[in-house]
């Protein structure tokens, strides 16, 4: 948990320049590559495939102050996006950046979240996110922490 913390702060909130981070090609389109197979897990309903992109002390935030922790929980709180008539979330990343020792990386872009309201009706809303990846011995990457900006309603 003080890795992840440490990973946020050095990213998220006291803004790391990209001067600062790394610039190989290749570790940032593998990067943005593990986003948007996670993103596409769950546009698809694959609960294991996701699972797959969760390192096993992530945390998530679903909302102010609706953080989970630990991949079992994260993925149980996910259920109702691999349920029939669920909300539907999908995203994709618009930016990614990678330490230069290439240990941990971030993406972040837009979001958009679609749910049913109790009178029926479709509403739809939008974000930003922005997940933090920690870069596996073998290669791939998995999240250790996901947020995002709170959700904007869409304008028509």
């Amino acid at each position: 948990m003080k890795s992840v913390i440490t990973i946020v702060v050095a990213f998220g909130f006291f803004g790391v320049t990209p001067a600062l981070l790394g610039e190989d090609a290749a570790l940032q389109k593998s990067l943005r590559e593990s986003e948007s197979a996670f993103a596409k897990s769950v546009a698809e309903g694959d609960r294991e495939t996701f699972s797959s992109f969760i390192a096993e002390d992530a945390t998530l935030l679903g909302g102010p102050g609706q953080a989970v922790h630990g991949r079992e929980a994260i993925v149980a709180a996910w259920e109702p996006f691999f349920s029939e008539g669920g909300p539907r979330l999908k995203w994709e990343p618009s930016d990614s950046q990678v330490r230069p020792d290439g240990s941990f990386g971030k993406t972040r872009g837009p979001y958009w979240l679609t749910t049913l309201t109790k009178d029926g009706q479709m509403s739809s809303v939008q974000g930003t996110f922005m997940s933090v990846w920690l870069r596996q011995d073998d290669g791939s990457w998995k999240v250790v922490f996901d947020g995002g900006s709170a959700p904007c309603p869409n304008q028509p």
